[in-house]
């Protein structure tokens, strides 16, 4: 009973049973990009490698996640952008290292299109996002559907997967060194960053939906 024109904001490659989606009635437009404003953002200083670590503006309440992920990256080199939301304390992270930025909320665009590894809950715009940057990821799923969107990203070699309550600071700095060196994992992105690209964003979608109304 779907209408004659669906439109979807992610590539057909990330779409699970993409088959079962007939391009005659459904859109994969990509990320929705194209016409949001840019914002300045300040970032660590340093040479390293950017982590920028987020779950999102709903499901973000988890203090000893982010406690985790202090833990996990200090001493190393790795400079972090972590987003916190208003629900979480900065004070109740313990000392940050140099190379650790924390704050309720940055420019997400501005610091995935210069970050080498997304610490993500796995939410689909998120996601988009960082394929439109071709940004490798480490899904930390919370709930609704980032468990699926999790198994995708780890399926097609984008990333890896982890279940949040075996986030461990071992884990989690172990499992970003891997994608962060992982040359698959950044060959595959490439080719999905190409696609997602390609694939028109918002202009492609208004496009799409005046040629319908200019049917009726």
């Amino acid at each position: 009973n779907s209408p004659a024109l669906n439109i979807t904001y992610t590539p057909r490659s990330f779409q699970v049973y993409a088959d079962e989606f007939p391009q005659s009635r459904y859109a994969f437009v990509g990320a929705s990009i194209d016409g949001r404003r840019h914002e300045p953002c300040e970032l660590p200083e340093g040479g390293g490698p950017l982590v920028y670590i987020s779950l999102g503006t709903e499901l973000n309440k988890s203090e000893r996640f982010f406690r985790r992920c202090v833990e996990a990256f200090g001493g190393t080199g790795v400079r972090v952008v972590m987003v916190i939301g208003n629900s979480v304390h900065p004070e109740n992270l313990g000392p940050l290292p140099p190379t650790t930025m924390v704050r309720s909320r940055v420019p997400q665009l501005e610091v995935l299109s210069q970050a080498s590894l997304f610490i993500t809950h796995g939410g689909m715009n998120s996601v988009n996002e960082a394929l439109f940057y071709g940004v490798p990821m480490l899904v930390v799923p919370v709930g609704n559907d980032q468990p699926t969107v999790a198994r995708r990203v780890e399926e097609l070699g984008l990333g890896e997967a982890l279940e949040i309550r075996e986030a461990t600071p071992n884990v989690l700095r172990e499992a970003a060194m891997r994608v962060l060196s992982d040359r698959e994992c950044h060959a595959r992105l490439s080719e999905f960053r190409q696609e997602t690209r390609s694939a028109g964003g918002n202009t492609k979608a208004a496009k799409l939906i005046i040629e319908q109304l200019n049917r009726v």
